[in-house]
């Protein structure tokens, strides 16, 4: 059971994950920038795209078909993640609230 402090429960290991996943990710945006300098690339060939997720529906803007085949694939699987925390993570938050277990 938590204490009632911000830091306890699944609240705390939630906010840790989430953290952690911030970290990461700028790890990986500094190692994608920082690579092809410390390498000597040479020229290096840009692309992009970005993902916009409003409710259910995402939005794919990229700069040629395969970078927009891959960011949709993405979007796809992170609005089943969002989708499926919306339906499971009050019921899990109800049962870690009552101390009761979670049933398989």
């Amino acid at each position: 059971m938590s204490d009632g402090l911000p830091g306890g429960g699944i609240y705390g290991k939630l906010i840790g994950i989430g953290m952690l996943l911030i970290f990461i990710g700028v790890g990986i945006a500094l190692l994608g920038i920082l690579l092809p300098i410390l390498t000597g690339g040479g020229r290096v060939r840009g692309e992009g795209g970005a993902v916009i997720i409003i409710g259910p529906i995402p939005i794919v803007l990229a700069s040629n078909p395969e970078t927009a085949k891959w960011l949709m694939i993405l979007a796809i699987i992170l609005v089943v993640i969002v989708a499926a925390l919306f339906f499971l993570l009050p019921s899990l938050l109800a049962h870690q609230a009552a101390g009761t277990a979670i049933p398989p």
